[in-house]
């Protein structure tokens, strides 16, 4: 009946304005640092430090920041390598694991990403004592992680982290001292809540496996074109494949389920 079609429509329209409302909240929406002009490399050359060269002397670069493997994860369930449990720390309840997700960067991340600190610092350079001045025994983590150990007094806590190492003993654990909070700011897709973080401070020298370059304002494809006209002269791993993105292009792709869907229901809505 004619009732029974005009509520159809009320629905699918109705049901069309909330994805309408939720693609325009995930476009306007703040991810805790500053992504424009930010150009993302997936380094799969196989002469990373030859490329990173390259890149630092192109005209519109004006920093460049490694990272061992930080990328914007689609969701938390997504977390794969860069997701541990078995975190020890003093006040741990008994019976408690939750998953904690740990990168690592360069010690300009903080700065060149715009990320506030809270309390505590961030990294210096006396904090490098170990592996021949590239790692640091010190870390920085996030507001969601703070609430998740539980201390209110979190600055100078000692914590145990799992490593990618095995003995005969088992998994290998390294201790850090917590130097700092940082505020959140968004690691996976606006649909998942921001999960606990630790940032761990590395000195990668060309090795950082997800790279990120920022560039003049108003460049980023120019920067792109000239990154993509650099990496064939660095033995990519496969011939092809789209290893430079601009941060915005990532994150407007987040949404694009949404943003399918809308379109879907403001069809059926017309029809």
């Amino acid at each position: 009946s004619l009732a029974l079609q005009l509520i159809i429509s009320v629905f699918f329209i109705m049901t069309a304005l909330v994805f309408y409302q939720q693609v325009s909240f995930m476009k306007n929406s703040n991810w805790g640092f500053n992504k424009d002009n930010l150009l993302q490399i997936e380094m799969k050359v196989h002469d990373r430090q030859g490329l990173m060269k390259a890149v630092s002397q192109l005209p519109m670069v004006e920093n460049i920041i490694e990272t061992d493997y930080f990328t914007i994860l689609e969701t938390t369930d997504q977390m794969g390598a860069v997701g541990i449990t078995d975190v020890q720390w003093e006040s741990k309840p008994e019976g408690y694991n939750p998953t904690f997700q740990v990168i690592g960067v360069s010690d300009n991340f903080i700065d060149d990403f715009g990320i506030k600190i809270i309390e505590g610092r961030n990294f210096s350079e006396e904090d490098y004592p170990l592996r021949g001045g590239t790692q640091t025994n010190k870390i920085l983590i996030n507001e969601t992680a703070k609430k998740v150990l539980g201390t209110n007094d979190v600055v100078g806590e000692k914590i145990n982290i799992p490593t990618n190492w095995f003995s005969h003993n088992g998994r290998g654990k390294e201790e850090f001292e917590i130097v700092g909070v940082i505020k959140d700011f968004h690691t996976v897709g606006l649909q998942s809540a921001t999960p606990p973080l630790f940032i761990k401070g590395r000195k990668l020298r060309s090795e950082g496996a997800v790279n990120y370059v920022r560039v003049t304002p108003g460049m980023e494809k120019e920067g792109i074109a000239a990154i993509n006209k650099l990496i064939p002269k660095y033995k990519p791993d496969k011939e092809n494949e789209l290893i430079v993105r601009a941060m915005n292009s990532i994150l407007n792709d987040l949404s694009k389920a949404e943003k399918d869907l809308l379109k879907l229901f403001f069809t059926v809505s017309l029809l």
